[in-house]
């Protein structure tokens, strides 16, 4: 069994947890403890502290991209736990902004890189297994057509801006008895791309659940729908959109896949 809390979500539903724009799990498999993302503030301590989860025994991190919502939080992770294995893509540093109406929007890493020693940072390019059946897919080929990466996002490249692609957007997959479980972070690179990319290096199309955000809040009722049919195409069985999934697109796969589409956030613990 595969065991999921929901530490850091934008939404709430539980008594006593704390909401913001970010988000952690702590995903639980065959004793292995690891919190994939830390949401962008200490919330993450209060909200593990609520539902009684000792951060000292998380065994790894995992950082799925270089925003703030998703490593905000490791500062008061690492002070709580100490140093401990970090498994990020190594443009996980990049300078990094957002446009707004007045201009630009610091949106990377809200802390220095020398704060995590190289001897605890383990960064991957490509699929890699980081503890028995679990696996960090690395970079994410971008092939669908209709999953275009959004071009607010801008980096330093040659003292200019410029796009940023994200390309160190990589998501985890467990490979269960049940079938894949997916464990999402913004999906930059786009869920069906990730997903193609999964069942294609697995060689196994059961899927049997998925979780995270699926960055669709701006996305047009085409890619909605397309996305959505892809889940139902492979039969998923649970689906639990959060974070930056928004909520047209939240609803449509409340609509199209009924009891197996989860409504959760922060303070849920789910057993998959």
């Amino acid at each position: 069994m595969t065991k999921i809390s929901i530490l850091v979500d934008n939404c709430a539903y539980t008594r006593g947890m704390l909401a913001e724009h970010g988000l952690s799990l702590l995903v639980e498999h065959d004793g292995i403890k690891i919190l994939f993302d830390t949401g962008q503030s200490d919330v993450i301590v209060s909200n593990a502290e609520n539902l009684s989860i000792e951060l000292q025994e998380i065994d790894a991190v995992v950082l799925s991209h270089g925003h703030y919502d998703h490593t905000g939080g490791l500062p008061a992770i690492l002070e709580r736990r100490g140093q401990t294995q970090i498994y990020a893509h190594p443009g996980i540093f990049t300078e990094r902004y957002s446009k707004d109406t007045v201009g630009r929007k610091d949106v990377g890493v809200p802390f220095d890189r020398e704060q995590i020693p190289d001897a605890y940072l383990k960064t991957n390019t490509k699929p890699v297994e980081i503890f028995k059946n679990v696996w960090l897919t690395g970079e994410v080929p971008r092939i669908n057509t209709f999953e275009q990466t959004e071009r607010g996002f801008l980096t330093i490249k040659d003292n200019k801006m410029a796009t940023d692609l994200i390309t160190d957007d990589q998501s985890m997959f467990i490979q269960s008895d049940k079938g894949l479980i997916i464990i999402l972070g913004c999906s930059h690179a786009g869920v069906v791309n990730i997903l193609d990319y999964i069942t294609k290096i697995t060689a196994q199309r059961r899927v049997y659940a998925i979780i995270g955000g699926m960055h669709l809040g701006q996305a047009d009722d085409m890619r909605i729908q397309l996305t959505t049919d892809a889940f139902m195409a492979l039969e998923v069985q649970k689906l639990i959109p959060l974070h930056c999934t928004g909520f047209r697109a939240t609803a449509e796969m409340f609509w199209k896949m009924k009891d197996k589409c989860i409504i959760a956030g922060a303070g849920d613990v789910l057993e998959l």
